[in-house]
């Protein structure tokens, strides 16, 4: 009620109110732990005088001392620790006491909210008596703070509630694999390395979505950092999934929606989107159904030393690298998405990624697509005909069977 305040004096009863409420917080849990008087009503009711305590973000950010990114990364942390813990009391699961990352959390939390609710300014009042005086010093000591370090005190606590969160999130999961494995710490640990290339995949797929919504924006640059972003991890959840010696129904299921979605559907739409015609629609449709027919006879034939026709993340970086090329025209993009259709429905063989390293040609187009990559996406260097070069090394790999026979490649199935 008395937030947002516009008068100095409401504004130190605030801090007041304020600090007795978070010190209760802290007396409580005293209290508890020295008399060990820990109830079950306890433990629910604590963490939730915790959330309403975080919910003094929202009068802060309408009295413009805060933005809203960091109150949506702390809110979304509270509602989504609420929904773990209705999960957890509905399976047994012991996750309902706060967890040492959790005190640490309110620890930080509340003191920058009390020093935020003093980052108000307003017009001193003379009427105020001799005991606010100390008061009024502290807060308008504080009003003289430097910006950076309140934007750094903000960043710690995002930062820790997140990293909170993603702890909690990770008890949550290993004592949910637990129950499932009846207590088999080994088939469990296999259950959560299966997670790790899963993950990936999903990555694939929040990349691929938002590729499209980018495409039918006209935000052709932006389709390009997602779609090679899930070229990365596309590579990453098979390289994990091989190290780890993991694999799922789902997972592979998931990774084979992942690479339609990402490499198929998204570059579709971006071929009509780029050309905005008849003629980019009807190339897009063509484009889509040959990276079906790539994957679909991917998954009847297995893994290989070699690819049969050119791979889909391959097909999908052509395209994407050539809206952004100099090089480029409307019929040369249109050309390459031609050649690129064909190029994966094709028989030719394709080295395997793994193994191109042991070819010296390709090692260098490697690492060089490596480089490009991120220069042109994750650094965002702008460099004059970089993308040309991007262009120009995916090509290369494209010829490669030019000169890499199938006799060449070696044997990877060990």
């Amino acid at each position: 009620m008395l937030t947002p305040y516009t008068s100095h004096y409401t504004q130190l009863v605030t801090i007041v109110l304020y600090t007795v409420v978070c010190l209760t917080d802290f007396i409580d849990g005293w209290f508890a732990r020295k008399y060990n008087c820990i109830s079950y009503i306890g433990k629910i009711l604590d963490p939730l005088a915790d959330k309403i305590l975080v919910l003094v973000l929202l009068p802060l950010l309408q009295m413009g001392v805060i933005t809203s990114f960091p109150i949506f990364i702390i809110l979304t942390r509270e509602f989504s620790v609420m929904a773990l813990r209705i999960v957890a009391a509905r399976h047994k699961l012991n996750l309902v006491e706060a967890k040492g990352l959790g005190k640490l959390k309110t620890a930080i939390t509340l003191p920058v909210c009390g020093i935020l609710l003093g980052r108000v300014v307003t017009q001193p009042d003379a009427s105020m008596g001799w005991y606010w005086k100390p008061l009024s010093l502290l807060q308008h000591w504080v009003t003289t703070w430097p910006e950076p370090i309140i934007q750094g005190l903000i960043i710690l606590m995002v930062g820790i509630t997140v990293w909170s969160f993603l702890h909690y999130a990770w008890l949550f999961t290993w004592e949910k694999l637990l129950q499932q494995t009846n207590n088999n710490h080994q088939a469990a640990k296999k259950y959560l390395y299966a997670l790790i290339p899963n993950t990936f995949t999903l990555l694939n797929i929040v990349l691929g979505f938002a590729a499209i919504y980018w495409s039918l924006t006209g935000q052709f640059r932006l389709t390009m950092v997602g779609l090679l972003g899930a070229t990365v991890c596309d590579a990453l959840d098979g390289l994990f999934a091989r190290k780890l010696n993991t694999s799922s129904t789902w997972g592979q299921q998931l990774d084979s929606r992942a690479d339609v979605l990402s490499f198929g559907i998204a570059p579709s739409i971006l071929i009509a989107c780029y050309l905005h015609s008849l003629i980019g629609i009807v190339l897009g449709i063509v484009y889509g159904w040959c990276v079906y027919y790539r994957i679909k006879r991917f998954k009847q034939s297995g893994h290989q030393n070699f690819f049969e026709g050119l791979p889909s993340p391959v097909g999908a970086g052509f395209v994407i690298v050539a809206t952004q090329s100099s090089l480029s025209s409307p019929i040369g993009f249109a050309s390459i998405s031609v050649v690129s259709s064909l190029l994966m429905i094709s028989t030719i063989s394709y080295i395997h990624f793994r193994a191109a390293r042991n070819h010296w040609v390709l090692r260098i187009v490697g690492w060089g697509l490596f480089s490009c990559f991120l220069l042109s996406t994750l650094i965002m260097i702008t460099i004059p005909y970089l993308h040309d070069v991007l262009l120009g090394l995916i090509a290369i790999y494209a010829l490669s069977p030019l000169w890499v026979k199938p006799n060449t490649r070696p044997d990877l199935s060990h």
